[in-house]
């Protein structure tokens, strides 16, 4: 069991040791509760593994990585928070590989295409399906809410 108050991690700056290597929090099999969770510059700044998660309060931020990688049956909910400064190369603010997930969110940034593309890539039983920014509604000029995604793992 993990229990996370007001934590966070970096990367290092923009190029530094472990940016865009290394996950910011790799949870496998574990039971986390985080509250004012602050995950950023990586490619994944929280990747689960076959863990149950319950996240309330966040800010993630890329500028090239995702927001959330959940994936291999984990059980997740990331509640009330922002997932910021991402760009518009495809990368999913959410990648929720046959897992249980709900998400309620909003993206933001601090400058022009600073916005995730691709709100949600999911895949459940073999089957892939994005929800694109264009499919959430508006939040500001370029962002926008993740107004209650729920994907749920397809019975084997």
């Amino acid at each position: 069991k993990v229990y996370l108050e007001n934590t966070a991690s970096t990367m290092g700056v923009f190029g530094g040791h472990g940016y865009g290597t290394t996950p910011c929090y790799h949870f496998v099999g574990q039971k986390v509760w985080a509250r004012q969770f602050n995950p950023e510059r990586s490619t994944d700044n929280c990747l689960t593994e076959g863990s149950d998660i319950w996240i309330f309060g966040f800010k993630t931020e890329g500028p090239s990585g995702k927001g959330f990688t959940f994936r291999d049956g984990s059980r997740a909910e990331a509640i009330c928070g922002d997932a910021t400064i991402a760009t518009t190369d495809g990368t999913p603010c959410i990648e929720n590989t046959e897992s249980d997930v709900f998400a309620f969110m909003r993206t933001g940034g601090c400058g022009p295409c600073h916005t995730f593309e691709v709100a949600v890539k999911e895949t459940q039983g073999g089957l892939t399906r994005c929800l694109d920014a264009l499919d959430m509604p508006p939040y500001q000029e370029e962002y926008y809410f993740i107004p209650g995604y729920i994907g749920v793992r397809k019975p084997l």
